[in-house]
């Protein structure tokens, strides 16, 4: 029996990612295995305890010593810090925005930082032009100080699918009675920004994040795992909910189940199904 876990848009929380994983995943089973499904990057700038270095650092760091036990996938943040810091090896989206200054100070130290601050502060500049040197010298620094975590990064895989399930940042191109065709004709803007999301039957289940599951619930004051059908969304938009979703299954029962933190303990939840729910 093996348990399979995953985890979703952790956006630079890693005291959280840490406790989740501590706490609920034991890799001296070594048929334990975690995904996690992208967007590590891009924290919320008014928590000082996000940071988007310390959350890729940590899990590059898990999937060095479980290699066969951690599966990181790509996320939209992810390919949009690798297309900043280096555009020849990461795809540009249809939409691509630049990361924000705080999550590149997170890459660095403060007097580096005030070191390129000072630098761009040196002569008469326009708005944008100040803005542009920080961001060009800012992209120097980076990519000098952390070439290998780049290639790392650069390296992350969009999907994992099993004969179990199919695991995506965002989603894939489905296409009914012709469900397969989804891994010839999903591209980088399908598997990374899928929007909006399906909520119909697939062929096997289908884990992503990417939306928050308030969102897809219709209901702004819900974060938990979200199901419909065979699709089951993990995002918990942390920003406002302040927590991280797990998903857990196992490969024994087939069963997929939920765990959260309530009240200073953590429990293990059934996840109800939206579509039979709206079928009763």
């Amino acid at each position: 029996m093996a348990q399979l876990f995953f985890i979703s848009d952790i956006h630079g929380s890693v005291d959280l990612l840490k406790e989740i994983i501590e706490y609920n995943i034991d890799f001296d089973c070594p048929q334990t295995h975690l995904y996690t499904l992208g967007d590590y990057v891009d924290g919320n700038p008014y928590n000082k305890n996000t940071n988007s270095f310390l959350t890729l650092n940590y899990l590059f760091e898990l999937q060095s010593k479980y290699p066969n036990q951690v599966t990181c996938l790509l996320g939209n943040h992810d390919c949009w810090l690798g297309y900043y810091l280096a555009p020849e090896r990461f795809p540009l989206l249809s939409t691509t925005l630049r990361p924000s200054i705080e999550t590149l100070q997170d890459f660095i130290t403060e007097e580096e930082f005030m070191a390129v601050y000072t630098e761009a502060n040196s002569k008469e500049r326009s708005q944008v032009e100040f803005v542009n040197f920080v961001y060009d010298k800012l992209r120097d620094v980076i990519g000098k100080k952390h070439a290998a975590l780049i290639d790392r990064l650069a390296q992350l895989p969009y999907f994992v699918e099993t004969k179990d399930f199919i695991a995506v940042h965002a989603g894939v191109v489905e296409i009914e009675n012709c469900y397969e065709a989804w891994k010839t004709v999903s591209d980088e803007n399908t598997f990374l920004m899928k929007y909006p999301v399906e909520k119909s039957l697939f062929y096997k289940p289908l884990i992503a994040g990417h939306i928050g599951t308030h969102e897809i619930a219709c209901n702004p004051d819900f974060h938990d795992i979200y199901c419909y059908g065979n699709h089951i969304f993990l995002d918990s938009t942390i920003i406002k909910s302040g927590y991280l979703n797990l998903l857990k299954y196992d490969t024994e029962t087939k069963v997929f189940t939920g765990i959260k933190k309530e009240r200073h303990q953590w429990i293990e939840y059934r996840i109800v199904d939206a579509l039979k729910h709206d079928m009763m």
